[in-house]
């Protein structure tokens, strides 16, 4: 009776983190992550992270929590780096590069997206089948107002994802305002004409 006990109270102090290893803690802040439970997670990650967990994936769900909940877009930064330069071939270390280059990066000259796209467009080159990724280098390009390579990433984002409505709707106004743009032009053509 007494073992059973020892395990239960064992069992207990690994789900709440509470003087767990920083494998049992990583596995728990994995787990709210999933959730989304970010600031939850936050503290369990750093603590694996502290512990020697040697994991590009942490590296990613922390530089995520950091970014968000504490706003601290420098150290996610920093060990992203870190990670993709031991870890040169981890889709998902570019692709939250680009979430924190966007989120915190230089807005003058729209810097922020622009380095946001060149770290994503890493992380579609080394992943063929994550659709949020192809969505995401849509939308950078959608930001810089290069139309016709955001809706050829939208529809590949769609290949991967045919049933994501949200993807449909990207592409419509696409099209929409490239159609707008073709008029505009046409009719700044037409003034340009009449002023000779």
């Amino acid at each position: 009776m007494k073992s059973i006990s020892v395990v239960i109270v064992a069992s207990i102090l690994l789900l709440t983190g509470c003087g767990s290893s920083p494998e049992a803690a990583k596995q728990r802040g994995f787990d709210l992550y999933d959730l989304q439970k970010f600031a939850d997670a936050l503290p369990l990650l750093e603590k694996a992270y502290a512990g020697g967990i040697d994991d590009p994936e942490l590296v990613v769900r922390l530089a995520y929590c950091q970014a968000t909940i504490t706003a601290d877009g420098l150290t996610a930064l920093n060990i992203l780096r870190k990670s993709a330069e031991k870890y040169p071939n981890y889709a998902r270390t570019y692709f939250e590069l680009g979430y924190v280059a966007f989120q915190f990066g230089s807005t003058d000259n729209q810097q922020n997206v622009r380095q946001a796209l060149g770290f994503t467009r890493k992380a579609v080159q080394l992943d063929s089948i994550d659709y949020k990724m192809r969505d995401n280098l849509a939308m950078d390009f959608f930001l810089l107002g290069e139309l016709d390579s955001a809706e050829y990433w939208f529809k590949a984002a769609q290949v991967l994802n045919p049933t994501e409505a949200k993807l449909d709707a990207k592409i419509l106004q696409v099209k929409e305002l490239k159609h707008r743009k073709a008029v505009d032009d046409s009719l700044a053509t037409l003034d340009t004409m009449k002023i000779q």
